[in-house]
This record gives structure tokens, sequence and C-alpha cells, in this order.
């Protein structure tokens, strides 16, 4: 059970592989015929679905193109689970002027993303265990930490112990929870409000019909503008073409949809359907393994008190490679081909060294769906993103640090080296439209190579006006044939790209995050523990300064793990989770792995020098055997911390680190960090009731 997701990615793995080998049965001309025809269900503008029976025949003319393949979703009939009961969220006026603090490194200034710590007014929340804890930090620097409320966001442990409980926002009063459950094969969005004391009230749950969101790096929600917005892809091996279809739902749980009476189960009512066949927008490129890619936007704001909240769904039809970024105005999700429509139409021999030419690299396209309510739009572009973090909008434009890779390099025998062609893409936000048109040529600027090939992992970062590029070394601890090479990185001012810069560091480099204007760097070298490097941005773009902490190893990969306070002359004080570097089995955190951290900090000067400000340690070893290191303290539910357990935490000019289970208070003074106080939330909590 707890490593469910563990055993998924396995799955997965396995049919990719499966894939990978594709025995194919029918003819070559019966392939291309299959194509040909669900080719021509591809629209040349934005254009929904006519009825239900449009989307059905189409959905008809996949699983055949898919079957004469032998693809593995082909032979799949089953029927989409009816997610059920049709209330929406009710949302009522909120009881306390709640503040939200952003206390989450995110990507975007504006966009908060969902994360394990929140804050309300001087309540800090915690998501952990499947459960949420609210600690009163008090008014004031050393104010004593009083453990205030736990609650378990599940309802019962037994029926509810496939269920995954991973990101958590905040607005007003209001807290919300998105979890998955694969028993239900639903995302699940609980909701509670915090009173003026701390304790939480549950106001309801609700699930929406969807695949697992769960993604290594990214986030599946987001809050932009008091709307909540969520990412939920839905595959079509879920709906029988043949059969009226059970659309997708948001309904809120009861307790009669988990009873079973008189042997039979309860009927559900009806629910609020989250899009139907005429909301579902055609592909605009074909794709032999489409999914249903549905980006839902329920406003939250105050305008919502006292009636259901409606929230819409914008969905588009594409393949299963996509990557989500939501900039203050606008979602964008970056929809590309699957790996076997790759294959259709690979051909190796053409794939070269060059650059190759704009019909040979595989072709993308940009949704943007407006936050504040209107039609979605479209781009066209072609290439491929490393990440979410190589999209960007900036005044009024769209920015991606992509890969001009030919689509006839797949399959390539792994001897084969193919390099990666760095490219900024830029095109104004006027370029996107309904009708679905490629950006102009005059779109790409080729930039410098770091010698990466295909299949290297690339670590990238914009800043306001720069991108930061190099290889993404190994994190792990090493072995000596494979040790941490120095590494060459890029620095690129967007409105200069011609005037790129190479830098040099010496070490590799694991971790990319932005730091006010800077870049700060984390990696090792083949001796000594982590090093930490500042890419000081101000001018010409030059490596600031490194700095090694001899004793410790990186411990978290996420980027809500890293964070940073700084000032405006670009002083700072920065965070990150590490271990002492004896600890090996440590250095790569693996997801299944629920260890504690301690936190290193580093002060940052505005020239970029850094000096090692010390540790806020954890004083217990928090793992699976012993959660929280608490006596009678258990875990039941959503048991391994996928997202991490450690965060660094700047707020009201204090400074907390969450170390698994406790929450201690830091001081600086002298360049050194002091503890002043913490806080065992699980033990706490086991001393009063949980809610």
């Amino acid at each position: 059970m707890g490593l469910a997701r563990t055993m998924m990615m396995a799955v997965a793995l396995v049919a990719l592989a499966g894939c990978a080998t594709v025995r194919r049965s029918a003819s070559p001309s019966e392939v291309r015929a299959a194509d040909q025809t669900l080719a021509r269900w591809t629209s040349a503008a934005l254009e929904p679905f006519a009825d239900e029976e449009e989307f059905r025949a189409y959905l008809r003319d996949a699983r055949h193109a898919a079957t004469v393949r032998d693809l593995y979703w082909a032979g799949q009939h089953r029927r989409h689970r009816d997610q059920g009961d049709g209330e929406s969220i009710v949302v009522t006026g909120s009881r306390i002027p709640a503040r939200n603090a952003s206390i989450t490194n995110v990507q975007e200034a504006g966009v908060d993303e969902g994360d394990i710590v929140k804050q309300i007014d001087r309540f800090l929340v915690i998501l952990q265990d499947g459960r949420l804890f609210s600690v009163d930090t008090g008014t004031g620097p050393g104010a004593p930490l009083r453990f205030a409320d736990r609650v378990n966001i599940y309802r019962d442990a037994a029926r509810d112990g496939d269920a995954w409980f991973d990101e958590m926002l905040v607005l007003g009063d209001r807290i919300l929870i998105t979890g998955y459950s694969y028993r239900r094969e639903a995302s699940e969005l609980s909701v509670f409000r915090m009173g003026p004391d701390g304790r939480f009230a549950r106001e309801g749950s609700f699930f929406i019909s969807s695949g697992d969101y769960y993604d290594s790096s990214n986030y599946a929600t987001r809050l932009v503008d008091g709307n909540l917005l969520i990412y939920t892809p839905i595959e079509l091996n879920e709906i029988d073409p043949s059969r009226p279809i059970s659309w997708p739902l948001i309904r809120r749980w009861q307790q009669r949809d988990e009873q079973v009476v008189a042997g039979r189960t309860r009927p559900r009512p009806q629910g609020r359907p989250m899009f139907t066949a005429t909301s579902i927008y055609r592909p605009l490129l074909s794709t032999v393994e489409p999914v249903v890619h549905a980006v839902t936007l329920c406003p939250l704001g105050p305008e919502a008190a006292g009636r259901d909240l409606q929230c819409r769904t914008t969905a588009f039809i594409a393949g299963s490679s996509r990557q989500l970024y939501v900039s203050p105005d606008d979602a964008f999700l970056m929809l590309g081909p699957a790996y076997e429509d790759f294959k259709a139409r690979a051909d190796p021999s053409r794939c070269g060294a060059d650059r190759p030419t704009p019909a040979d690299v595989y072709p993308t396209h940009l949704m943007r769906i407006p936050v504040g309510g209107g039609p979605p739009s479209v781009l066209g572009m072609r290439g491929a993103v490393f990440d979410q973090f190589s999209l960007q909008v900036r005044e009024g434009e769209f920015r991606a640090l992509i890969n001009w890779v030919s689509d006839n390099c797949v399959e390539l025998p792994e001897d084969r080296q193919v390099p990666i062609n760095f490219t900024l893409f830029r095109a104004p936000l006027a370029a996107f439209s309904s009708t679905f048109r490629n950006a102009d040529d005059t779109a790409y600027t080729p930039l410098p190579s770091i010698g990466a090939n295909l299949g290297d992992r690339i670590i990238d970062r914009f800043t306001d006006h720069h991108v930061v590029y190099g290889r993404l070394g190994q994190a792990r601890w090493w072995r000596d044939d494979d040790a941490p090479r120095p590494t060459e990185l890029v620095a690129v001012r967007v409105e200069r790209p011609g005037e790129a810069r190479r830098l040099s560091l010496p070490h590799n480099v694991i971790r990319a995050e932005t730091a006010g204007e800077n870049v700060v760097l984390t990696g090792y070298r083949p001796t000594g523990g982590l090093n930490v490097s500042v890419i000081d941005l101000s001018g010409l773009p030059r490596v600031g300064a490194t700095l090694t902490l001899d004793s410790r190893i990186e411990t978290e990969g996420r980027s809500h793990a890293f964070n940073s306070l700084v000032a405006a002359d670009g002083s700072g004080l920065l965070g990150l989770p590490t271990v002492a570097r004896s600890i090996r089995e440590d250095n790569t955190r693996p997801v299944w792995r629920s260890r504690a951290s301690d936190m290193s900090f580093l002060v940052m000067d505005r020239d970029g020098a850094l000096s090692d400000a010390g540790l806020l340690s954890r004083s217990i070893d928090y793992s699976d055997d012993n959660r929280g290191g608490v006596p009678g303290y258990q875990c039941e539910v959503s048991c391994v911390d996928w997202y991490g357990n450690s965060r660094p935490i700047f707020t009201d000019g204090r400074t907390f680190a969450l170390n698994g289970a406790e929450l201690i208070e830091g001081r600086l003074e002298d360049g050194r960090i002091r503890e002043v106080q913490r806080l065992n939330i699980a033990l706490e909590s086991e001393r009063r009731p949980a809610n």
C-alpha cells in the first residue's frame, strides 16, 4: 500500500518498454489507412466536438488506429467510473480576515503552488501523514510556538488506505488539500476552514474524475487571482465508445457513497459533469494515444460567499506529452505527441548532428487558458521543453527554452549521440488565436551548446531578464567511475541572446533556483561535500561565489525544498535540507524514503558571496518505522512523503525550519543561525485528541 505510486511507476515503465517493441499485426497499408482516418479528425482551429456521438466516433477511430499498431490500450474497454453525487462546493463567508503570507518558493510571484506548509495569519498549517496540523506562532520573534490542532483528511483508514494527500493551498481561512484515490480513480479536493483559534472544521470532500496527477517535479494545483486551478489528465482508455459515456464529475463525498445496504450499493444522485463532448476541443495534431487534458478553474474569492462554487473546465485532446505553466493571468499547457506518434514517423537515418530543418522538428502546441475567463487560444511551435521551468511569460511575450530536435531521432542505438540544440523561443502573446498557426521562424534563436546530448537531463531557470541552463548531474553518492565533473553553463539575457555568456563551475549541478535576480546552483565535486554557487546576473553574468559545505549532502530535490529571503540590495538568507555526508543512503532522498533532514542556512551578501550560517538540526530519526519519533504515533494513510517533508520558512521577520515532525525557529546572530525553540507536532498532537 505504501509503495502504490512506486509500483505504478514500475508498471508504466514496463508498459513503455512493451511499446518500444511493438508487434505489428496489420500490414503497412492498413496502418497508413487507419492513421489517415484518424488524422481527418484534426482541426485547423479550436473547435469542440459537435455532440457525444461525434466524440465516440473519434474514439472508435483512435482505438482502431491503436489496434492495428497493437498498442497496449487498444483492447481496453473499461467504462469510466461514475464519480457520483453532484453537490458542488458550498462556499460561505470568511469568519476572519485571514492573511496568507507566501512562504513557498514558487516559480511565479502571484501564483501560489500547492505545498506541504502554508500560513494563515499567525498559524503555520502543515500537511503530513494524510493529516493537517496547525501551529500558533504567536506575534513577534521568539513568541512561543503552541500546537493548535490536528485533523485527519481521510475519513476511514481502511477505505482510504490507497489515497495520497499531496498538495495544500490556502485562501483566507479556507484550506484546500489535493489528493488522489486509486480506488475511486479520482483526484480528491478536501476543504477545511480554520477558526481564529487555529482549530479545523471540515467543509467537505470533492472528487474529480482523473488519472493520477503526480509529477516528480511539477505541481497539480495553483492558486492565482482567487482561483483554484487544477490540472487533471484523463486517458481515453477509460471510455468505452460503444456505450453512453459517464462523463467525469465533480461531486461531494457523502457517507452513503461508501455504504452497502442489504448487499446493494446505494444509488448515487447525478453529479455535475466537469465537461461533456461539446466542451472538449478536437485534436489539433493527430495522436494514436489520445489524452484529455483538463484545466479546471474554481473561483474562491469573497464574491462566491453563500452560493455554490461554479467551476469551469477547459479540455483538449492531445498526445500524452504535456507541461503546465501558470502565469498571473493565464494557464499554459504545452501539449506534444505521445511516444508512439514519434515512432510512427521517425526515420533514424535522417537523424544527423546538424541543426534540423523546421520540417523535421516535431510539432507541439501551446494552449492558453485565461484565468479570469474567456475562450482559450493556441499557438503552434516546434521543439521540446525540458520541464516547467523552461517556460515563462514576461513583458507581453511567451518565452521558452527548447530542444530543437528532429523527430527522426527516436529509438537511436545507445552508442549514437545526437547533440541537444538549445533554442530560445519568443513570441508575443498577441500571436495566440483561435486558429492553429505556427509561430514565425523568427521566434527561434539558436543558443550555444554545452556538449549535452539527447538523453542527458538539463536544468534551467528563467529570471526576469535571463535564462541559465546546464547539464543536470548525479545527486546520488557516486562510484569512482562516475564521479561528478565540472559543469559548463550558459547565461543568456533574453533581450540580447546573441550575447550569451559561457560560465564554468567547479562542480556538477543538481539544483538551480532563483534568489532575487541571481541563480543559486548546488552540486558536488569528486571530493568534499555539497557545493553552493551563485550566478550573479546584475551585470555581465559571472560566477559570484562557490561555497563548500564539507560535511553535508543535499537530501530533497523539489523546488519547494529550497527557499530564500533576499533584500533589495541582493543580500539574503538561503535555506535547503541536508544531512551529514556519512549518511550515504540519504544522498538521493528517494521519494519512498521519508526521513527528515537538517536545514542548512547560508548568508549571501549583495555581491553574491556566500558564508555558512550553520544548521537547525532534527533531533529525531524520522523514518517509516518511527514517524515523528513519538511512541504510539502512527501514520495510517499517505505515509510516503512524495513531496518531501523538510522546508525552510521565512515569514514576519522570523526564520523556521520544518524538519519532518519538528518545527524549529532560528535567529541569525553574527552570521550564524541559532536555535530559539522547537515543537514536535506529532508529539503534541498525541497529547491532545485528534479533531
